[in-house]
């Protein structure tokens, strides 16, 4: 939950993440989250 709930800046600080690699990572949770609500949505 603290991941997805940190900002890009804060994954930048993270030892080998940058800019552009903060916001893949944003975007990849973001994607997962989605998915996760579709599953839970088909499941009932």
């Amino acid at each position: 939950e603290e991941l997805l709930a940190g900002t890009d800046g804060e994954l930048e600080t993270v030892d080998g993440v940058g800019e552009i690699r903060a916001k893949d990572i944003r975007e990849g949770l973001r994607r997962q989250q989605e998915i996760n609500l579709v599953d839970r949505y088909l499941q009932t």
